[in-house]
């Protein structure tokens, strides 16, 4: 890094790179919420809610796995109830880090096919316009 934490590079603006489709989770897809006898309100595919697990955990893979009790095999319900989880479908929801990337993405746009970002000589040596830290032309120069 340069100078008082600057990234010693220079700020272009540069041909904009195709933003690939977000593959979409299965219709299907759901979270399991532990200890909840109903969905949490604004619950997303990837939203941080106290007691829901990830789409990708074991528990949210199925429905019957979410709501079994543990004491049966491949149950998640650690009261062994069957009653105490609930099943929250969030497929085809639109996932809260895919809106604010898009947004940083917005941001950083000049027009519909270049983009700013800090570079190492040229243009194709850059980071990405929203790298962590050299995210402005500030920071990037010095």
């Amino acid at each position: 890094q340069g100078d008082k934490g600057g990234c010693s590079g220079k700020w272009l603006q540069c041909p904009a790179a195709p933003v690939p489709p977000t593959p979409e989770p299965p219709a299907d897809a759901g979270r399991c919420c532990f200890h909840m006898t109903e969905c949490p309100a604004g619950l997303t595919i990837d939203n941080e809610v106290p007691g829901c697990v990830e789409v990708s955990n074991y528990c949210s893979l199925h429905a019957e796995s979410c709501t079994a009790p543990q004491n049966k095999e491949g149950g998640c319900d650690g009261t062994n109830t069957g009653t105490a989880n609930v099943f929250c479908k969030v497929g085809n929801g639109t996932s809260l880090l895919q809106e604010a990337k898009a947004e940083r993405r917005l941001e950083k746009k000049v027009s519909d096919d270049t983009v700013e970002q800090c570079c190492y000589d040229s243009c194709g040596q850059c980071n990405p316009p929203d790298h962590s830290w050299c995210n402005s032309q500030d920071v990037c120069e010095r």
